[in-house]
């Protein structure tokens, strides 16, 4: 069984997301456009979370204390829950309802005030009050995972000179790396995964969908946000195992197990409804029982299937 975090803990995450907010908002007030720098809030944050989430085992082990804060910044900002507007300035948009696909429920998200017992998941919680209502499938748009792909593949162009420094084709286990990254050795019409170090000795890799041509190979760029859902795509198109199973956790909760970690517009939408196993990749969610159709609705987007 996978570690959860417990009631207390829980609350003390939602403490800490919540205070954030506040301090982001309380700090961009002071300006006509109401943002603000991360330097500016980010060394009260320093002081202030590391004390709220010192026992907690959330996020990735690798993450230091040091940087809990920044994980917090990051992970609200990739939930929409604040916005990040570039060159590191932050500002909290207005609150607004995201309603879930199939129960219809709202969930209100980039609130000041604490959910409490009405906060269900990672991130907002349910409230009756009226306001501006997004279908969740609008908040967290994305193209289903084929179309995407086949619209980067629409993107190819001829690089001859183009050599992989690693080179991943895709069966139903997902990505397997191939021995030798020849383009030689590499199928036509056959979409690969290609990586490519833009310097000599250089740490960072930049991603690319490669096929092989005559003349060597012919390659388009992959952004770093959409590398997953890029992904999905070939393992879809290739008849992927991707599963979902429902096991009992609790009185309170059932616990949504993944075959692997989804897209960030799918994560987002669970971690409305569900308290994630752990950040920024999660496998499993915590769920109440009368939501499991809402999350079924949510992957049925990345062609998962249900396994008893």
């Amino acid at each position: 069984m996978r570690q959860y975090l417990n009631e207390k803990q829980r609350s003390l995450l939602l403490q800490g997301i919540c205070y954030t907010k506040n301090l982001i908002a309380s700090l961009a007030s002071d300006y006509a456009d109401h943002k603000v720098h991360i330097q500016r809030f980010l060394p009260v944050l320093n002081r202030v979370i590391p004390s709220l989430t010192k026992d907690l085992i959330f996020f990735n082990q690798s993450i230091s204390k040091e940087k809990t804060a920044l994980c917090f910044v990051r992970m609200l900002s990739e939930c929409g829950e604040i916005i990040h507007l570039g060159e590191g300035y932050y500002f909290v948009p207005p609150a607004r309802c995201i309603m879930l696909p199939v129960s219809g429920e709202a969930i209100i998200i980039s609130s000041l005030q604490e959910g409490g017992e009405n906060a269900i998941g990672l991130i907002g919680y349910i409230s009756n009050h009226p306001l501006l209502s997004i279908a969740a499938n609008d908040w967290a748009y994305a193209e289903e995972p084929e179309a995407f792909l086949i619209r980067y593949e629409k993107e190819l162009r001829e690089e001859p000179g183009f050599s992989p420094d690693r080179c991943f084709q895709t069966t139903r286990q997902g990505l397997i790396r191939t021995k030798k990254t020849s383009v030689y050795n590499a199928k036509r019409n056959i979409s690969y995964l290609l990586t490519h170090r833009p310097f000599k000795n250089s740490t960072k890799e930049d991603w690319y969908i490669g096929r092989a041509t005559s003349a060597g190979w012919s390659i388009a760029g992959i952004d770093n946000n959409h590398l997953k859902r890029v992904i999905f795509g070939l393992e879809i198109r290739h008849g992927g195992n991707l599963k979902f199973s429902w096991f009992s956790y609790d009185e309170q909760y059932k616990e949504l197990r993944l075959s692997r970690s989804i897209p960030i517009e799918e994560r987002n939408m669970l971690s409305l409804i569900g308290m994630p196993d752990k950040w920024p990749n999660p496998r499993g969610y915590l769920i109440k029982p009368r939501y499991r159709d809402d999350a079924k609705a949510i992957l049925k987007r990345l062609k998962f299937e249900e396994v008893n």
